[in-house]
């Protein structure tokens, strides 16, 4: 059984996209919360299910919004670096 431990980043990147998405609509970004929930929960139940994206990073598409979230297994723990928009520029490095 895997565990998720986010990075402050990525709790970071969560706010602000939470943020954003209440500023476009209200609920919005409720609506967007329960889609990263839902997206981790796959992650931690399938964790090599999702594509490396360099080293021994993986990524993960996040359904019905442009984000991404970036992790890394260490043992019997994930760790989510990122969450990001995939409309930004650079792709982050963990």
């Amino acid at each position: 059984m895997y565990t998720i431990k986010i990075t402050q980043l990525a709790f970071s990147d969560i706010r602000k996209g939470f943020r954003y998405y209440n500023d476009v609509q209200a609920g919005l970004g409720a609506r967007f919360s329960l889609v990263i929930d839902q997206t981790l929960e796959r992650i931690r139940k399938m964790p090599f299910a999702a594509s490396i994206a360099y080293d021994d990073v993986r990524y993960k598409v996040v359904d019905s919004f442009p984000y991404i979230i970036l992790y890394k297994i260490q043992g019997n723990q994930i760790l989510i670096a990122r969450v990001f928009n995939s409309y930004q520029k650079p792709l982050y490095k963990v």
